[in-house]
């Protein structure tokens, strides 16, 4: 309590009197000083605390004080939705929400604890108000938590399944069970990566339909079939999530036959330990030790396990005594259980410990243990191994602005683990950009923790060097026996000038308005036009006149630009958050003077946000421009039609194929021949392109080639001057009058398998005519893209085949033997596409705006989510849950849904319905403990039609049939000489070998993407004088049909079939 300092003074009153009488009184004035000090925290050192854990706040930890020496009160102004702070109250722990109280004396009596529920930050607070006894008030206090972020889930068991031939088999977790200390076993997802091909899986509730995805929830209560279709061995691939952390695993699927199954029946049963030894944590409360039964386990058998100590005793775990207290059971058909023994952890570090268990005494009489009978159980304690953490690994401190004077500068070093005995560690800096005595002194060279003691402080002098404005980094390290830590201190300059700055807020206008930027203002922007941010400093800002002495007084030279965007808002207030734009892609520049309209749609509010650059690089201050509103008005209105895909063949044997795109504001067509995976990093990172040749992803080549590019069809704004090289080699292909984008590409025959992902088909089609076709298939993959706030990207995709025939005539006898030519919160869409069958897979994210978030179903069963199909859309769908993640501004859930059968159309207005599931304000924020409401509907539109298949392009095959007797000329290549091509006209005589052989022209360039194979040859001789000629339509000898050597005829002498 500080003295208040007393003052006396004394005044004389000369005579009081009433008429009557009179008297003289002296008069004595106590002046004193009023107290207005603040209360004042003098320990705020935040929590480390992990997911899922409470602790108590000390006053170690949180601690104010008042010059009254009066009680101070705590009131919490605000605290993080994933922070629960309570109050100890009777024997009962209550919570403390915004503007709740508790004071000093509940902190040092550890009444007050904060624990921490799921979140994805590394750091939560809640804010506060300090006021002692006269009301005097400290305000804006804040308390800082670290969070320990949560783990992956861990696979605890993985047993071989047996099955019998075509019968359903629940799978249990006896076979497979995981656990994650963060995660409901309904949060444990499991996905099918690869399945064996003669297993069959399905969902007890829909047997008639085959699952790939399933919950531990679902394994716990038997609800997965699994059926085998033939016999044999083999693995399930599965990948397990929890929603953040992903893991494999494989399942072993065994398949037995009755003979061997049934070998066992009438024999022994036989136990023994499923592992020789087993290695488990202090902290895991119990070692769960395997005991597997094989042989008979048609009957209930049993064995006593117990535990031998040995460098663990009863200090470490409780024993299991010989007695037939510890006996196990196996109940009917049970083939494993488990000997539990209960681990007692500390906080005491010791080194590595062992115990045994034993098996013996089996019963009944028929049963046998078997030689494993003994299992080591390993203890490990790495939780309490002492270790040191500094409380921040960055630290920044302010030079001395004044020459001899040294700045006082502490960080605190926390000792982890066991605290039990004692700690030397050794403290030593490391010099970078800063010099140890000219830039800062370490004044702590050791540091002595006592025992219990966890927080210790290095101190650290700040020195003033004048030689240097730049920052400065060192690092101190601390050292001892079992641990390290290592803090990186930042000296930062004191700056006199003040940031510079804009003279004027940004405009932000359409870019079809950059010559008359003035009238732009006054009319909203319209989508599937670019955006233009003009700065004050810039010749087109309308008070350009007013602001350039401005800019040039300033020196500001270049400006960096930053783009912000508002979805609309389904809240009927109207507010909405506006994010930034951080993606650039290969054709846009998400922080360049102009904005792409992929990032925005109709209703959308964007604003830009522009820094200047002084001399030497140095960022002003940031200024935002108001925000402006997308019209409602479409730019083009195509959206849903079906695209068109042609090919031809040119004259010069050249593969021509156009596509034809319906454009859709605020989107970009991706094309390939390759599969467009992975959207993000294709449009963000060149090494994801380098496959997809056949694309418009690479400039210059492929679909973005200038082929028939008519430049007076495209749009100025969108491929003018003011556009980067990519953005505007894209649009080139955009007609807005006609909203069509056009891709055309040429390639050659050997590129379509080559290089375009081209599949030679082995199928030859034989028409009326006797014509023969080889068909190459080549894949066609169009996705239509558009950027998704607050992040990634949404796609519609569309696949199909395109065709190119060659076709010739297998047979002539003309020049010899040669051939002829021949798809309340607003759900956004994430992906629409259709899955092999032509069923419609459309898959949306959804953000709860309040407290809760969207079930299947509520708990009676009586309403559950579906997606309801449009009057015209003939199939029903199913609606699935895929994922659900806790967000500071709300639940984001993932869902799928899945028409049960397959459309031409699926285009219409859906309807989603959903089940809201509200947390109320007394009730703790978990699943099991929400309110399901009555289920609400949004609609959701779908524009999606299958394409026709295209018709395929017909190449006519050059082949030429020779027969020479000469061996030399028939080894030859041939293929530089066109006169080898010819037919021969030598003369055959009896004994002469006769060598035959069949090609194409060399000015087909099919090069080895093509072979020719021979299938039959025949030779025959006519009769009477009759030469045999191959000519089924009858057109070349106009003589009827013939047919040659292919089939027995009354005027052949001879057939003969050589190959």
């Amino acid at each position: 309590m500080q003295s208040t300092k007393l003052a006396v003074s004394t005044c004389e009153l000369r005579e009081v009197s009433d008429g009557d009488f009179s008297s003289h009184a002296q008069l004595q004035v106590l002046i004193g000083k009023v107290n207005t000090d603040l209360p004042a925290v003098k320990v705020n050192k935040g929590l480390l605390l992990p997911i899922g854990t409470h602790l108590v706040i000390s006053n170690l930890t949180l601690l104010a004080e008042s010059s009254s020496l009066d009680d101070c009160l705590y009131t919490v102004t605000q605290i993080s939705p994933n922070l629960i702070l309570e109050k100890s109250q009777s024997s009962r722990w209550n919570p403390i929400s915004e503007m709740g109280e508790f004071n000093q004396s509940d902190i040092n009596t550890g009444r007050i604890r904060l624990s921490v529920l799921k979140t994805d930050s590394f750091m939560e607070f809640f804010f506060f108000e300090v006021k002692d006894a006269r009301d005097a008030v400290l305000a804006d206090q804040s308390f800082v938590v670290e969070v320990i972020l949560n783990e992956a889930p861990i696979v605890m068991k993985n047993r071989k399944v047996s099955l019998k031939l075509n019968e359903d088999e629940p799978l249990s977790e006896d076979h497979l069970f995981a656990t994650d200390s963060e995660s409901e076993s309904d949060e444990l997802i499991y996905e099918v990566k690869e399945i064996p091909a003669n297993l069959r899986i399905s969902h007890i509730d829909y047997t008639d339909l085959d699952v790939f995805q399933w919950s531990q929830s679902d394994i716990n209560q038997k609800k997965i079939l699994f059926r085998a279709v033939s016999y044999g061995q083999d693995l399930l691939k599965l990948s397990l999530t929890d929603g953040f952390n992903q893991v494999d695993t494989e399942l072993v699927i065994v398949v037995m036959e009755d003979e061997k199954h049934r070998k066992w029946l009438g024999t022994k049963t036989f136990i023994e330990f499923g592992a020789p030894e087993l290695l488990v944590g202090e902290n895991a409360s119990y070692a769960k030790i395997p005991v597997v039964r094989t042989g008979d386990k048609t009957s209930v058998s049993s064995a006593v396990c117990h535990t031998i100590p040995s460098s663990a005793n009863e200090k470490d775990f409780i024993p299991r005594l010989f007695e037939e207290k510890s006996r196990i059971f196996f109940l009917k058909g049970v083939e494993t259980i488990h000997c539990e023994v209960e681990i007692i952890n500390d906080s005491v570090f010791e080194e590595e410990e062992v115990f045994d268990v034993v098996l013996s005494i089996p019963e009944p009489e028929e049963s046998v243990i078997l030689k494993s009978n003994k299992v080591r159980v390993v203890i490990r304690d790495p939780e309490d191994l002492p270790r040191l953490k500094f409380e921040k690994v960055t630290h920044s401190v302010i030079e001395p602005s004044i020459e001899n004077i040294r700045k006082s500068f502490s960080v605190k070093l926390i000792r982890l683990g066991d605290t039990s005995k004692p700690m030397d560690c050794h403290a030593k800096s490391t010099d970078g950009s800063a010099v140890e005595n000219l830039d800062y002194i370490l004044r702590t060279k050791s540091v002595h923790f006592k025992s219990g003691e966890a927080l210790a402080s290095i101190d650290v002098e700040i020195m003033h060097n004048s030689d240097s404005s730049w920052q400065r980094t060192f690092s101190i390290v601390v050292e001892s026996m079992h641990s390290s830590a290592e803090a990186s201190i930042t000296i930062v300059p004191q700056r006199n000038s003040a940031l510079p700055i804009l003279p004027a807020e940004p405009i932000v206008v359409s870019l079809v308005y950059l010559d008359n930027i003035t009238e732009g203002l006054g009319i909203d922007p319209r989508p599937g036009y670019p955006l233009i941010c003009i700065t004050a400093c810039d010749p087109k800002y309308p008070n350009y006149n007013e602001t350039s002495s401005l800019c040039r007084r300033t020196n500001i030279g270049l400006t960096r630009y930053t783009w912000e965007v508002a979805p609309p808002s389904m809240d009927p207030i109207g507010i909405s958050s506006f994010y930034e734009v951080v993606d650039s892609t290969l054709f846009t520049d998400a922080r360049g003077r102009i904005l792409d309209p992929i990032y925005f749609n109709k209703l959308f509010k964007v604003r830009c946000v522009t820094q200047p650059i002084v001399d030497g690089g140095i960022l002003g201050a940031p200024i935002k421009s108001k925000p402006v509103s997308i019209s409602e008005a479409p730019t083009c209105t195509r959206a849903g039609e079906p695209y068109k895909a042609s090919v031809n063949i040119t004259e010069d044997r050249i593969v021509h194929m156009k596509v034809e795109i319906p454009f859709q504001d605020g989107s970009i067509t991706l094309i390939s021949t390759m599969p467009l995976y992975s959207v993000q990093y294709l449009l963000t990172q060149s090494i994801y392109r380098t496959q997809h040749i056949c694309s418009n992803l690479h400039p210059g080549f492929g679909f973005l080639a200038d082929i028939n590019v008519n430049l007076d069809l495209s749009d100025s704004v969108l491929t003018g001057n003011t556009r980067s090289e990519s953005a505007s080699r894209l649009y080139k292909h955009l007609n807005l009058k006609t909203c069509l984008w056009t891709f055309e590409a040429k390639f050659t025959l050997s590129d379509l398998i080559d290089k375009c992902g081209g599949v030679l088909s082995s199928i030859l089609k034989v028409d009326a005519q006797g014509r023969d076709r080889i068909v190459t298939r080549l894949p066609l993959h169009i996705s239509l893209v558009e950027a998704l706030p607050p992040y990634g990207w949404s796609t519609v995709e569309y696949s199909t085949e395109l065709e190119v025939g060659l076709e010739y005539d297998p047979i002539l006898w003309h020049k010899g033997l040669e051939t002829k030519p021949a798809l309340v919160t607003k759900p956004q869409v994430t992906r629409i596409a259709s899955d092999r069958d032509g069923r419609l897979v459309v898959e949306f994210r959804t953000y709860s705006s309040f407290s809760g978030y969207y079930v299947t179903k509520n708990s009676l069963g009586k309403t559950s989510a579906s997606f309801i199909s449009p009057p015209g859309v003939t199939t029903p769908f199913n609606l699935t849950l895929t994922w659900t993640k806790n967000t500071v501004g709300g639940v984001e859930q993932s869902w799928k849904a899945v028409s049960l059968f397959s459309l031409n159309d699926y285009s219409g207005d859906y309807q989603l319905r959903l089940v809201p599931c509200v947390f109320n304000q007394d009730m703790s924020q978990s699943p099991e403990r929400c309110e399901p409401q009555d289920p609400v509907s949004m609609p959701l539109s779908v524009a999606f039609k299958h394409a026709h298949r295209t018709v395929p392009a017909i190449y006519s095959l050059n082949t030429e049939f020779t027969l020479s007797k000469n061996n030399r000329i028939f080894s030859e290549d041939g293929s530089d000489d066109p006169n080898n091509l010819e037919a021969s006209e030598e003369e055959f005589d009896i004994g002469d070998s006769i060598y035959g052989r069949v090609r194409w022209s060399p000015s087909q360039a099919l090069d080895a993407s093509y072979s020719i194979k021979i299938q039959r040859v025949y030779v025959c001789a006519g009769r009477d004088g009759y030469i045999p000629s191959y000519d089924p339509s009858g057109s070349v000898y106009k003589d009827g049909p013939q047919y040659g050597c292919l089939e027995n005829s009354p005027k052949l002498r001879h057939r003969l079939l050589l190959l």
